[in-house]
């Protein structure tokens, strides 16, 4: 013809990227900015398609798949993290929890044996102050 290549030759030349890929690098940003876990979660699962699909059809987009796992993986890892330290606070809140009543009953107890040691030592009666904060 004109010596011009036509758009179906121009297309041949170039691989498609995957759209796995680009959903796995599109949901692994926005699992930084608007979808936390749910976007990292599904970052990780379309970027192994993706790299399946791209091994078995010979299409580009790897890279972006890439990037999209290490962005997923890595806001997975940031959430097992935060849980791991909450739980951890959790463990030793309730840890001091448990042992205040514990040393309130021995205070307690200790002030009612002194009491039986000496007659003449007064303490103040707890149920006077219940009512007031």
């Amino acid at each position: 013809m004109d010596g011009h290549p036509t758009h179906n030759e121009i297309r041949a030349q170039y691989k498609e990227n995957n759209t796995c890929a680009i959903v796995s690098l599109i949901f692994g940003i926005a699992s930084y900015v608007i979808l936390p876990l749910i976007g990292a979660i599904i970052a990780v699962i379309a970027g192994h398609i993706a790299r399946s699909q791209i091994r078995r059809r010979g299409q580009d987009g790897a890279d972006l798949a890439l990037v999209g796992l290490i962005l997923g993986y890595v806001q997975l890892a940031c959430w097992v993290l935060a849980l791991v330290i909450l739980c951890i606070f959790i463990y030793q809140g309730s840890k001091h929890a448990n042992t205040a009543p514990a040393l309130m009953c021995l205070q307690y107890r200790c002030a009612e044996n002194t009491t039986a040691l000496d007659p003449n030592i007064q303490f103040p009666n707890l149920s006077d102050h219940a009512g007031r904060n």
